[in-house]
């Protein structure tokens, strides 16, 4: 995600230390960055944890269009279909975790070059150069409160 600054994280994790137990389930996206074609970028988000998933998207859709994956193996799917501006991907996942995700889009031609953002509870410096050396740009250590949610 180019362009983006640290105030702007900052306030994301501030967002979700206050980002409420049982939340509207949005969809679709408004306004937002423009993309390689002139309309908003897209950004793919995969996360297992529902509530991470739906808390990343509400944060998101008003200035990307957000493609959700619940796993490892939608991810690739989803990355290799749309072709989105940029990935954030948790870390650990079933079927294939962030860094076998990371380490797949960067074989394929189609997606070798698309921005991957690393998301994971664990912000220890291996960790960080472990999904650095996968061929993630970034890192991001998450460390926003788990929540129950009881939205479907």
């Amino acid at each position: 995600m180019p362009g983006q600054s640290e105030e702007w994280l900052t306030n994301l994790y501030r967002r979700a230390e206050l980002f409420p137990a049982i939340t509207p389930c949005r969809s679709g996206a408004r306004g937002g960055s423009p993309g390689h074609n002139g309309a908003q970028a897209t950004l793919l988000v995969a996360d297992d944890e529902p509530d991470m998933l739906r808390f990343l998207k509400s944060q998101l859709n008003s200035h990307y269009r957000v493609l959700e994956a619940a796993d490892g193996l939608q991810a690739i799917k989803k990355a290799l279909e749309f072709l989105p501006d940029a990935i954030l991907l948790d870390m650990n996942m079933p079927e294939k975790d962030g860094l076998q995700v990371c380490r797949e889009l960067r074989e394929q031609a189609s997606t070798q070059n698309i921005p991957i953002i690393i998301l994971t509870a664990r912000a220890d410096e291996e960790t960080k150069l472990t999904a650095l050396s996968a061929g993630a740009n970034d890192f991001l250590p998450s460390h926003f409160p788990h929540r129950s949610c009881t939205c479907g």
